[in-house]
């Protein structure tokens, strides 16, 4: 992917959609300008 595109981004969360709880995103790899999504 990181070939066709100008950044690429990957990330995991924990979550359990049936109670509602999500977990925060953790960052797995990155390649290119990938804007901060703070």
């Amino acid at each position: 992917m990181a070939g066709k595109h100008a950044s690429v981004i990957a990330w995991s969360r924990d979550a359990n959609p049936s109670r509602g709880e999500y977990g925060e995103p953790t960052t797995l790899f990155v390649v290119g300008d990938v804007p901060d999504m703070e």
